[in-house]
């Protein structure tokens, strides 16, 4: 009798396990999640996408979902991005096996398998979300650098469908190239034009003055967006008198040390990023080899984050006047 009982009790244990363990891909668990619906009593969802989060130093081409140090490294890094959307939204978050910062140092074409296998899970959360969560409830999706390729795949994937696409508030697409092919692929996909648009894509990218190219936007290349200051995408110059706040960021999620007027941007003609003509690229340096200097990639939330903060907040009250 106590060895039956021994062998329930194991077995209840190992089908626990089974399910909480954070395996890849495996979305039931609650473990798998940063967010999960963390304030229902908001009227909007926002379904975030991280950040590269692992450099790939050891070798590795794709960080893992369970080991302490590749788990805490995504939570800081989405904390960073979330606050943008925290006060406004129900929060959706996966863990997912991200492409290491190593893959963006291969030639483009050996990249794919790697964001494909991080696509693959964000694809995942993403369904179970959409069939287990959302019941019809408007959303933001949002993404910051290689979240935002990813978001943009989901868009192109899933975004032909009319009831999704009346669902979407906007897809905040921050720090990754939206291009003429993306738009001509998938002609559902629109950018914002103004302030208060929705169901839209609003992406910017920021450079100095002289960058011919990087590895956002390369050489010759032409990223489509809309200037995160005066909510134009014309090409008006935004004066940095316009810009409410470039705040410093931290891994807890706070922002802070409060910098209004500190910078303005205006979109390059030849290329579509965003140029920043009143800072010094020596003081904001890229971090990494992979960016050239004058790429303020790596600062993209902060520059910019009181603004972004109050247009999240414009078109969700467009989208529910609207609706």
């Amino acid at each position: 009798m106590k060895r039956r009982l021994f062998a329930i009790v194991l077995l209840v244990l190992f089908s626990l396990g089974v399910l909480l363990f954070p395996w890849g891909g495996f979305y039931r668990s609650p473990l798998m999640w940063i967010h999960y619906g963390s304030a229902p009593e908001k009227p909007v969802d926002v379904f975030l996408i991280g950040a590269t989060a692992d450099l790939g130093k050891d070798g590795s081409w794709n960080t893992t979902c369970y080991l302490p140090v590749d788990r805490s490294f995504q939570h800081d890094l989405l904390s960073m991005q979330e606050g943008l959307y925290r006060g406004e939204c129900n929060a959706y978050a996966p863990y997912y096996r991200q492409a290491c910062l190593s893959v963006y140092y291969l030639p483009d074409p050996d990249r794919g398998p790697y964001l494909g296998a991080a696509y693959r899970e964000i694809r995942d959360a993403f369904t179970w979300y959409l069939q287990r969560e959302n019941q019809g409830r408007p959303f933001i999706l949002a993404g910051y650098s290689q979240g935002a390729d990813l978001a943009l795949r989901l868009l192109e994937e899933f975004f032909d469908d009319p009831q999704l696409q009346s669902q979407l508030v906007a897809a905040y697409l921050i720090g990754w190239r939206v291009t003429a092919e993306d738009l001509r692929d998938f002609p559902h996909l629109r950018m914002a034009q103004g302030e208060d648009d929705t169901g839209v894509i609003v992406s910017y990218n920021s450079e100095a003055p002289g960058v011919t190219g990087s590895i956002i936007v390369p050489e010759g290349g032409y990223t489509y967006g809309i200037n995160p200051l005066n909510w134009r995408a014309d090409g008006t110059p935004a004066p940095k008198e316009l810009n409410p706040g470039t705040v410093s960021l931290h891994m807890n999620g706070t922002a802070d040390n409060d910098q209004p007027g500190l910078l303005g941007c205006y979109q390059s003609p030849e290329r579509g990023t965003m140029i920043v003509p009143d800072i010094s690229p020596a003081d904001y340096p890229p971090g990494e080899p992979l960016f050239v200097e004058g790429c303020y990639h790596n600062f993209e939330l902060q520059f910019y984050y009181r603004s972004v903060q109050k247009n999240v907040r414009t078109r969700i009250a467009a989208y529910l006047a609207e609706h």
